[in-house]
């Protein structure tokens, strides 16, 4: 049986989200704008790669529905590392391997 869970329509408790991710067996990136830039995302996607859950990126060339290129995704998480200490995210991937692990498969 397939749950799916919508993060914006789905979760009674936003602090669990590192469980909400152990609970999936996969997860669906949409890669826009302002999704790297948001610590709670963050906290998916890093939670995703340590749990070594599958990873589906979706990516929207569309620039006018907040679309970005794979280059812009890679690059908005390089640049996402230096907010980590203001939103406490003392361990764990960074950028770098954020990248490579939400493009890994083609």
């Amino acid at each position: 049986m397939l749950i799916c869970v919508v993060d914006v329509e789905d979760l009674e408790d936003i602090a669990n989200l590192q469980g909400y991710i152990e609970r999936s067996e996969c997860v669906v990136i949409y890669c826009s704008e302002g999704y790297f830039k948001s610590k709670n995302c963050m906290i998916e996607l890093r939670a995703s790669v340590m749990l070594g859950k599958h990873i589906q990126p979706i990516i929207d060339l569309d620039s006018g529905r907040g679309g970005l290129t794979q280059d812009e995704v890679c690059n908005q998480l390089l640049a996402a590392d230096a907010h980590y200490e203001k939103w406490g995210f003392v361990d764990g991937p960074c950028g770098a391997e954020l990248s490579a692990k939400l493009f890994e498969r083609k």
